[in-house]
């Protein structure tokens, strides 16, 4: 039976590069919710829209627009692990991500906490510049572009939208308002594949200790 891996964590705590690197591993197939939503974003349609606001404004994108996003990729994965990253993002969601995990024959396998503290998560995303071409990272304080902001492979390196200072401050705002009832439900309801990970470190020794805790992820 397939099963689920949810990664919780604040924006910058690496819930994406963790997730691809056990993709890459492991062969897991990753439900990214904020590639998903990006990607969606780009589409020429009024949910594209509406995407683009909230992604802007650093809000919540509404229940009914991300279920219709990971709706279509659910149904596109023949992995036997699936990574959740970025949903449930609120509590109203959990009953949400069951029905769809229920529907698609996926079993939760472990709820994956990732612990970081805000001033690293500043440095990490008001700092991070991304290539427009290939999507290459790179980040002012620990990886630095070259100066003349061109990637290696030429293309033009920036900072994302979402990654304004003062627009991370508010993900992190909205991420303790709406995250912490969903932390504590898991850890509560489902202690037994509940999960806290140090996440300073780098991905991989992060991830590393995600794959020592999460048997069925072992090689």
């Amino acid at each position: 039976m397939k099963q689920a891996i949810i990664l919780i964590g604040k924006p910058g705590s690496g819930k994406s590069s963790i997730a691809q690197f056990l993709e890459e591993r492991n062969g897991a197939a990753v439900s990214g919710t904020g590639n998903l939503l990006r990607a969606a974003a780009a589409e020429k349609n009024e949910r594209a829209k509406k995407i683009q606001t909230n992604l802007g404004e650093g809000t919540i994108v509404p229940t009914e627009i991300v279920v219709s996003v990971l709706n279509q990729a659910l149904l596109r994965i023949d992995k036997h692990i699936i990574l959740f990253d970025g949903f449930p993002r609120i509590k109203e969601q959990i009953g949400t991500f069951f029905n769809l995990i229920e529907k698609t024959k996926i079993k939760l396998g472990a709820v994956v906490l990732l612990k970081i503290s805000d001033e690293t998560v500043l440095k990490r995303l008001s700092g991070r510049r991304v290539c427009k071409e290939c999507k290459e990272i790179y980040n002012i304080y620990f990886n630095p572009p070259p100066a003349d902001n061109k990637c290696k492979c030429g293309g033009t390196v920036e900072m994302r939208e979402d990654d304004n200072p003062d627009i991370v401050r508010k993900r992190l705002d909205a991420y303790e308002k709406n995250t912490q009832p969903i932390i504590d439900y898991f850890r509560e309801k489902y202690s037994s594949v509940f999960f806290e990970v140090p996440a300073e470190n780098d991905i991989e020794t992060t991830a590393a200790q995600i794959r020592n805790r999460i048997k069925f992820l072992e090689d």
